[in-house]
C-alpha cells in the first residue's frame, strides 16, 4: 500500500491491485492505536521513565500488586492477545508458560534481570518467542564493590571509624 498525503486532505492509500482508499486522518490514529503491541507488565514498580517509554509505543497493561508475583495461572491469562511480555526474575517462565504463549502470539519475553534460570531456555527453543535480558548490567558494580571492600579491609577503615566515633 502506497501513501500520498497532505496536510489537511484525507490520506489516499493505493493498495497494490490498484484500489484507491481514503482514510481521514481520526480514522489513521484509530488504526494506528490498534497496531500498537500489547505489552503486559508483571510489576507496577518499574521505574516511570521505563514505563512512559513503552506507554508511549504501546499498548500496556501493568499488573498492580507490590505484595505478590504474579502467579502462574494469572500470568496465563493475562498473555492471551499480548505481543509481549515483561517480567522480573521473580516470574516463573515454566515450559507451560512458554507454550501458552507460543500458541497466543507472544514474540518477546523481556527479562529485568542479568540471568535467564527462571526461564525454561529448552521450552523457547521451540518455539519462536526471542528472549530481552541485561547481560553484564551488574559487571561493573560488582568490580567496584569488590575494590572498595578490599581498600576498607587493608586499610582497616571500619576499625578506625569506630575508634573515632567513641
Amino acid at each position: 500500500m502506497t501513501e500520498i498525503s497532505g496536510r489537511d486532505v484525507p490520506r489516499q492509500f493505493f493498495h497494490a491491485d490498484g484500489n484507491k482508499e481514503v482514510v481521514k486522518e481520526e480514522e489513521l490514529q484509530s488504526l494506528k492505536m490498534s497496531n500498537r503491541p500489547k505489552v503486559f507488565i508483571s510489576r507496577s514498580d518499574y521505574p516511570e521513565a521505563g514505563i512512559k517509554l513503552l506507554r508511549d509505543r504501546c499498548e500496556i497493561e501493568v499488573y498492580n500488586s507490590l505484595e505478590k508475583d504474579v502467579p502462574t495461572n494469572e500470568l496465563l491469562n493475562k498473555l492471551v492477545g499480548k505481543d509481549a511480555l515483561f517480567i522480573t526474575s521473580k516470574n516463573k517462565i515454566n515450559k507451560e508458560v512458554v507454550e501458552a504463549a507460543g500458541k497466543n502470539g507472544v514474540k518477546v519475553i523481556a527479562t529485568m534481570s542479568v540471568g535467564l534460570d527462571h526461564i525454561d531456555l529448552e521450552a523457547i527453543k521451540r518455539t519462536s518467542i526471542k528472549i530481552g535480558y541485561t547481560p553484564d548490567v551488574l559487571t561493573e558494580a560488582t568490580a567496584e564493590l569488590t575494590v572498595a571492600l578490599l581498600l576498607a579491609t587493608s586499610r582497616r577503615i571500619v576499625e578506625g571509624h569506630k575508634t573515632i566515633v567513641r
